[in-house]
């Protein structure tokens, strides 16, 4: 299929120099087939110095007849089936919209796409970088303000022909003004990298124009109908519209100034990124050897922090950066959780990092109220799961809230499964910035170290031999936090069902005890019998794999179930609840085996296929191995991890690599 012609279309009312670097810019485009549109609106100085090329066409225009007018002119003369928007005083990267095409072609949805732009001086000199919001699909942000830079934009010609083009009254915001109109046919986005340079000076139009009268007019009633259209309450719009207002009447009056212009007050710039979690332990499993790798592919200065239980300076020594505690506790506490803020904001302060990433739900919650007081251009937050799943009552309302608090407050939300973020949709958090990198998970697997300890017949016979179990008996495995939530009432029962049917199978659980008291007087007491053993926590589940015949994760909710992963890795055979992320990850009777949650007899059911008929237990362990292989290598998820962070180290305006020290 040929590729389908763009045309880069910009207004301009004075030939001279800015617009020959413009046209310039356009013409020396990596993307073909292209056509570049100059509408002359009445514009003085030489026609003849721009450049002689065939994919140049000029229009001309005999008198000024404003913005809108010229633009509806220059599209109207084009024959691309993408319009690109440059302004005639900036410049293109010549990648643009080689860049922008490729997410258009991978998302045919997609109706208008920016991208973040470098903000330059009247000679060109870059001021600052100025990041753009991104996300799956920014209409409901579009609500708040215009999140779309005018010279950065590509449209599809088909939408703007269907909602009628420029407005002519909007001689200003006539950008804002269509992008709520196409976000009425489909989503908008931008790409997080700088592909525009926009310059500011005296000269520039949109800063000497009242925010009143029909453009203002114009802009009220298309965010009010785009608020309809997504089932936004009218009131939650008013209120938008109230704080819309005063921002504008701010500006114009010199009291705000925005957001393209640098700061009077030059400051230390940013750099790096710094990783947050609320507790070591995280630091020490999810992202071993992928924060070192992320310095390998430049992503530095990089530091990271988290609560202190004696891991953290060995981890920051494993890893090649420096570690800062912080007074994170996993449990809530008001005392606790306020002194974590302020010393987690005093750390922002000082390293000024470009970017900071957290997971976990503490340091979550804490370090995007944190970054957003310490002004962090780009906060990533990392979710893993929603613990309020399974939380009920006020617990749950304020786990919620929590939650919305957060996604809020980032930048950007990168979840570890796309179910995940079905279920952020189903609660009503917000979603707009988030995102899932390939297949998803967090640190991927090490495929070749699990297929290791899966053939590890040494650790097999040792951990069996702990527990007086035969090398030849049946064990059915489990390895995750040991509480309700996990599905731990239906194993036990499920297991204690296959032993009175006559299969002597045993259950060794294995994890840190969050909830085996509270579990039911049945099945604490099924769990002191025979067959059942407590192992208790290790460090890495490669320790125990080898020991099982089949692991099972029924858990109630999950947001990804690594466990899962590196037991497929070890070709053991799995069985797991049908949440969401699991099913997603586990094609029933393919990879694994998937039965109904909270369903002891399906387990039952389940767990006797794979241990009785080894021929199904086998094809189960091979085929997951392979998908697992194809879909978790841990280097490709380090390699795409490392490739956005870069992203938004580059949107930030943050230096990189050798050019930045790698000690924070």
């Amino acid at each position: 299929m040929p590729s389908p012609l763009v045309s880069v279309v910009i207004p301009a009312i004075a030939v001279d120099d800015y617009l020959l670097e413009a046209v310039s810019s356009a013409l020396g485009q990596t993307w073909s087939p292209l056509e570049v549109v100059v509408v002359l609106d009445g514009a003085t100085g030489d026609e003849d110095a721009l450049p002689v090329d065939p994919r140049l066409l000029v229009v001309r225009l005999p008198r000024r007849s404003g913005t809108p007018f010229a633009l509806n002119a220059g599209i109207a003369a084009s024959r691309g089936e993408f319009v690109a928007r440059l302004d005639a005083d900036d410049r293109a990267e010549p990648e643009r919209l080689a860049r922008q095409m490729e997410v258009f072609a991978s998302r045919p949805d997609l109706v208008a796409l920016g991208s973040s732009v470098t903000v330059v001086d009247a000679e060109g000199t870059p001021l600052r970088h100025l990041a753009a919001l991104s996300g799956r699909d920014l209409r409901r942000a579009l609500l708040t303000r215009n999140v779309l830079t005018h010279s950065a934009t590509t449209y599809r010609r088909s939408a703007f022909d269907l909602v009628g083009g420029y407005d002519l009254r909007c001689t200003r915001m006539q950008d804002y003004d269509l992008w709520l109109r196409l976000a009425t046919v489909g989503p908008i986005d931008n790409v997080p990298e700088a592909l525009t340079s926009y310059r500011v000076h005296d000269g520039q139009h949109s800063r000497r124009t009242p925010p009143w009268g029909a453009a203002s007019r114009s802009v009220l009633a298309g965010r009010r109908r785009l608020a309809a259209a997504l089932g936004s309450p009218p009131s939650a719009q008013r209120a938008r519209d109230a704080v819309w207002c005063a921002a504008q009447i701010t500006r114009h009056l010199g009291l705000r100034r925005p957001r393209y212009l640098p700061s009077p007050i030059t400051r230390r710039s940013r750099r790096g990124v710094l990783l947050v979690t609320t507790a070591d332990v995280s630091l020490d499993v999810l992202y071993a050897g992928q924060v070192r790798h992320w310095l390998g592919r430049g992503v530095a200065p990089l530091a990271i922090a988290s609560g202190d239980t004696g891991r953290l300076a060995a981890v920051g020594r494993r890893e090649g950066v420096r570690a800062h505690a912080l007074p994170l506790v996993r449990d809530p506490s008001p005392v606790d959780d306020v002194r974590a803020l302020v010393a987690t904001t005093r750390l922002l302060l000082r390293l000024r990092p470009a970017v900071v990433v957290y997971g976990t739900p503490k340091a979550s919650l804490v370090t995007a109220l944190a970054a957003a007081v310490a002004r962090v251009p780009r906060r990533v937050h990392v979710l893993h799961g929603l613990r309020l799943e399974t939380q009920t009552g006020l617990p749950r309302r304020i786990s919620l809230a929590a939650e919305r608090i957060v996604a809020a407050s980032s930048t950007e939300t990168v979840a570890v499964s796309a179910s995940l973020v079905d279920t952020c949709r189903e609660l009503g958090i917000p979603t707009t910035t988030t995102t899932v990198l390939g297949d998803g998970s967090v640190g991927g697997v090490d495929v070749e170290g699990f297929a290791a300890a899966g053939r590890d017949h040494g650790r097999r016979r040792a951990v069996r031999a702990a527990h007086a179990i035969d090398e030849d008996a049946l064990v059915v495995g489990f390895v995750g936090r040991a509480c309700a939530a996990k599905g731990l009432v239906e194993l036990t029962s499920a297991v204690a069902r296959l032993r009175r049917e006559g299969l002597p199978a045993h259950l060794v659980i294995v994890g840190p005890d969050e909830g085996l008291a509270d579990l039911p007087p049945e099945t604490l007491r099924l769990l002191d019998g025979d067959g059942f053993v407590v192992h208790g926590p290790v460090d890495h589940a490669s320790e125990v794999l080898a020991a099982f015949d089949v692991l099972c994760l029924p858990s109630h909710r999950e947001g990804l179930g690594s466990v899962v992963l590196e037991a497929s890795c070890a070709r053991v055979p799995v069985v797991v609840s049908d949440a969401p992320a699991l099913a997603e990850v586990i094609r029933h009777g393919v990879t694994g085996l998937v039965v109904p949650r909270h369903d002891d007899v399906a387990l039952a059911g389940a767990l006797r296929a794979v241990l009785t008929d080894r021929r199904l237990a086998a094809s189960l362990a091979a085929a997951a191995a392979e998908s697992v292989a194809e879909r978790f290598d841990h280097r490709a998820v380090w390699d795409r991890a490392a490739t956005h962070l870069l992203g938004h180290l580059s949107s930030a305006g943050a230096r990189t690599g050798a050019d930045a020290p790698t000690r924070a």
